[in-house]
């Protein structure tokens, strides 16, 4: 069984402020940046491992890296598996003939707790690859309605520090 790590991305992207800058263009690359190569990481390292031992299978477990204590956005951080599963499987012809995913999220029988294992499974299960796409471009009317889903504290504050950034990309 491989594990994907949980880290603390707030020191990447803003310190503990991190909520502040993920409405910023910069805030938010770094954000995804951070996401792609450690589950990148992961997956090469994984591809690698089954490669080089034919015949053998393993279990990938996605943990939810940080959408709980340290608030990361769900939706942002599953569009990460999602799209860097997609890459590194067109990469590997056959990975996932090898390859259980798995996805060790608590979710409670209440649907308390933010629903973290539902969007998961939705972005990486089900969701159209398009729609992915979608909530991971910046400005974007799916990226703006991610971000006041999962911002921890009801709607998202912060637009308005950058609203003509935002707007710009929005009428474009």
């Amino acid at each position: 069984a491989i594990f994907v790590a949980n880290p603390d991305l707030r020191g990447k992207v803003g310190g503990e402020r991190q909520w502040e800058r993920l409405g910023s263009r910069q805030g938010f690359d770094n954000f995804m940046a951070a996401n792609y190569e450690n589950i990148r990481m992961t997956l090469e390292h994984t591809a690698s491992i089954l490669e080089n031992n034919p015949g053998q299978t393993a279990v990938l477990d996605l943990g939810a890296l940080g959408c709980g204590v340290f608030e990361n956005p769900p939706h942002w951080v599953a569009a990460a598996y999602r799209l860097c599963l997609e890459e590194t499987c067109a990469q590997n012809p056959g990975l996932l003939d090898k390859l259980e995913i798995k996805c060790s999220i608590y979710e409670r029988p209440t649907g308390q707790l933010g629903h973290l294992g539902s969007i998961f499974n939705s972005v990486i299960n089900t969701m159209p690859l398009d729609d992915v796409y979608e909530m991971t471009t910046y400005g974007s009317e799916a990226w703006k309605s991610v971000l006041n889903a999962d911002y921890p504290h009801g709607e998202y504050p912060y637009l308005k520090e950058h609203g003509a950034d935002l707007a710009l990309a929005i009428t474009s």
